[in-house]
């Protein structure tokens, strides 16, 4: 039906949007001692920041699930919104990805935990980029949802 297909199309290009605003606005600010502020902290350069301090594994874990698998699942969904089905082979990667794409959220989670026991000495608060990121995955899934019920159902 055409009008699951410019639904699909909006929340597609919604994502999008979101996860670009998730990398350009900042993920979290910290204070030093009351009013030393330190500079933000984006997605990207936190990443960037486990890399140059040798922690390989988180820094490839954030990578992989905060980069890597949701541009993978983007690229899909448009691929199958243009192709005008989600069926096959492919469909089968996305339910994969699906079983995996909680665990970015899992990972920021514990980064968050992490940065949120701290002492009277650092304050830390969450910034707009967390939402917009939070968004941007709950389009994905919500996108992917939809698509796979419909297509469930009959032919798109």
């Amino acid at each position: 039906m055409q009008s699951n297909r410019i639904g699909w199309i909006l929340l597609w290009f919604a994502a999008a949007v979101f996860f670009g605003l998730g990398l350009w606005y900042p993920i979290m600010s910290s204070r030093l001692f009351f009013k030393f502020d330190r500079p933000d902290i984006y997605l990207w350069s936190s990443i960037q920041s486990f890399y140059q301090t040798d922690d390989w594994f988180l820094a490839s874990l954030l990578l992989v699930f905060t980069f890597l698998l949701p541009i993978l699942k983007w690229i899909y969904l448009g691929w199958s919104i243009w192709r005008g089905s989600s069926q096959g082979r492919l469909q089968w990667w996305l339910e994969i990805i699906n079983k995996w794409a909680m665990l970015d959220v899992f990972v920021v989670a514990v980064i968050l935990v992490n940065l949120k026991l701290s002492s009277l000495v650092i304050v830390t608060s969450l910034e707009a980029g967390v939402t917009y990121f939070a968004v941007s995955v709950l389009c994905l899934q919500g996108l992917s949802f939809w698509m796979a019920r419909t297509s469930d159902n009959r032919n798109v």
